[in-house]
């Protein structure tokens, strides 16, 4: 789920989605000034379905292709903490894969686990993406089934 907000269209001055990849209007593609500071937070559950890992890994993979030319930044990817309690296998994958830089247009991310107020990697986050006070939902906090990544901009 996306909170959707809209910018003027630096060509034709419409009112456009800051997520657009072009303006409905005047079909023009160029993202408009501050676009990715009122995009929001984008949510990918990743665990709908029950995918496996491999699966999970692809969808992943397509979402954050078709994010590419939006206004998104930062994606709040759900993807479950594992039934047995000690930590899923999807998740378990995906850490390995940003550590391993596997998400090319991932410029950063952090652990829902790791991002709660008082935390260190919480004013981590805060201090570099500053934008993300506001905008951090408390599902996030603490919460293991979750990571937010940082797209390059």
């Amino acid at each position: 789920m996306v909170k959707v907000s809209y910018v003027p269209c630096p060509s034709c001055g419409n009112a456009r989605s800051a997520l657009a990849s072009s303006c409905p209007f005047c079909g023009a593609t160029e993202l408009p000034d501050g676009a990715k500071k009122v995009a929001g937070i984008f949510t990918f559950n990743l665990e709908v379905g029950l995918p496996s890992v491999d699966q999970a890994r692809e969808r992943l993979v397509e979402k954050l292709r078709q994010l590419e030319d939006t206004g998104v930044q930062f994606v709040k990817v759900i993807h479950g903490y594992g039934s047995g309690g000690r930590g899923g296998a999807i998740k378990n994958a995906l850490i390995a894969d940003l550590q391993a830089g596997f998400y090319k247009t991932v410029e950063n991310y952090f652990r829902g686990d790791d991002l709660l107020p008082g935390y260190s990697a919480y004013a981590q986050c805060t201090k570099l993406y500053p934008q993300l006070k506001t905008q951090l939902t408390k599902d996030i906090y603490g919460n293991p089934g979750i990571t937010l990544l940082i797209l390059h901009p």
